[in-house]
């Protein structure tokens, strides 16, 4: 919700959920807290519907993609036509995270209690004054079920790793620890656009 205050930890602030290299043209919904509007491949699910463990769209997603964008589906610092974002944004490189969890460019502060469940949404790290990102959890690849929200976080980068691929690189955030790590990219993390 682009209305929510960006600084204020919010179920609001988790948003949806990406396979690396997809722009998704569908969401899914795990069939629990509403029906699944996507056919067959899906590359997303939708973030929390609401505050409560009915609105908290954990299952699994009828459907999930198992199969891996190819390399350069997304690229560095280009935007392709597989980005996500908006008009004039995309996501952001490996080297542009790097920059963000700098702590000599921005301090960090670890909010709320890292605890898994599916309703945690108080959980997160600000970077310096003007940044908070939510620790959403994450999408498995197997089935697109919901991961350890409130427990950990992870923001996708456009950055493939082409030595391990199908593997994209993503910002990790749990308890006391912020780093960078390739994952499978049939996985379902954040998104977060920066201005080209």
């Amino acid at each position: 919700n682009t209305n929510a205050g960006p600084l204020i930890p919010s179920w609001e602030l988790v948003g949806n959920y990406y396979q690396w290299g997809r722009n998704p043209n569908c969401f899914g919904l795990d069939g629990l807290d509403g029906t699944n509007p996507c056919s067959s491949p899906v590359y997303g699910a939708v973030g929390p519907l609401g505050s409560t463990a009915a609105n908290d769209n954990e299952g699994r997603i009828s459907g999930w993609n198992t199969v891996s964008a190819s390399n350069g589906a997304w690229q560095d610092a280009i935007k392709t036509a597989n980005d996500p974002c908006p008009t004039g944004f995309r996501v952001p490189t490996q080297a542009q995270w790097e920059g963000v969890i700098n702590e000599s460019l921005n301090a960090n502060t670890f909010v709320g209690t890292w605890t898994s469940s599916s309703t945690n949404y108080t959980t997160g790290v600000k970077f310096g004054t003007s940044l908070f990102l939510p620790a959403a959890g994450f999408r498995g690849g197997s089935s697109g079920s919901l991961i350890q929200r409130g427990g950990v976080g992870g923001y996708w980068s456009s950055t493939s790793d082409y030595e391990f691929q199908p593997f994209g690189w993503f910002l990790e955030l749990s308890n006391g620890y912020i780093g960078m790590r390739p994952q499978l990219s049939i996985s379902g993390f954040s998104v977060r656009c920066i201005a080209e």
